[in-house]
């Protein structure tokens, strides 16, 4: 036999063959393991709501607070008005101011309209007489100072001639409490001889024709401790004098 040579780049390629070889029937091919995964569910409920709902109660309750403090912390201007006028027969011991007409005595009425308590002090009004009816009121000299009556008018108030009496002043100080009206007397003093004539002539036409018409006009200065009022004034109103 004849060896031929073997050429360097062919190649020889050899098949391998395998076979199963069994080692009997409890040799059997083992089943394919199963793998098993356990499933959790999860549900989450968003606490957003009750934060809105923590959040709006946090406004309403600051809201509410706000308004209260407002309500009683805003400051509201107080009130004076003269409430009643009092007289008093004039007596032999009696000063010369006060001996001719006797003395009045106004109790003047001060509203605290605040939450809070306001000062009083540095009070002064001023008392007039309204004649209304001229025909039968006839001013004397000693009042008007002239022979011309209109001289006794200090000014007009809705067409009546006021005039001045004496005024009613007050330097101490007093305290309102909160929303407390506190009523303050005070005597009338008669600055001069003009005043005191006229103050006898309303007495004196009150006894003869009955009720007289009388007008307060003044002020009263006022402060709290969340504001300073200033000076308040005497509310305008017309007044009943009867000494019948």
């Amino acid at each position: 036999m004849k060896a031929e040579p073997i050429d360097s780049k062919s190649t020889i390629q050899a098949e391998a063959v395998y076979v199963s070889i069994s080692n009997g029937p409890d040799d059997a091919q083992a089943p394919e393991a199963v793998a098993t995964t356990s499933t959790f569910g999860y549900y989450i409920i968003p606490a957003t709501p009750v934060k809105r709902r923590q959040c709006g109660c946090g406004v309403c309750c600051s809201f509410l607070f706000l308004f209260l403090a407002l309500f009683f912390c805003l400051p509201r201007t107080p009130a004076v008005w003269l409430s009643t006028l009092k007289y008093a027969p004039a007596s032999p011991s009696g000063t010369a101011s006060t001996s001719v007409q006797g003395t009045f005595t106004g109790s003047f009425a001060f509203k605290n309209n605040n939450y809070f308590a306001v000062d009083w002090s540095k009070a002064s009004m001023s008392l007039y007489w309204l004649p209304t009816n001229p025909d039968g009121q006839v001013v004397t000299g000693l009042c008007s100072g002239s022979d011309d009556p209109n001289d006794a008018c200090e000014f007009w108030v809705d067409g009546y001639c006021a005039i001045k009496l004496g005024e009613f002043s007050d330097s101490s100080s007093f305290e309102t409490k909160p929303l407390q009206k506190l009523h303050h007397e005070m005597a009338l003093e008669s600055a001069n001889p003009k005043e005191v004539a006229c103050s006898t002539q309303m007495v004196a036409a009150s006894l003869v024709q009955g009720t007289q018409l009388i007008y307060s006009k003044g002020h009263a200065k006022a402060e709290g401790w969340l504001r300073k009022f200033g000076m308040v004034h005497v509310g305008s109103a017309f007044y009943n004098f009867n000494l019948v």
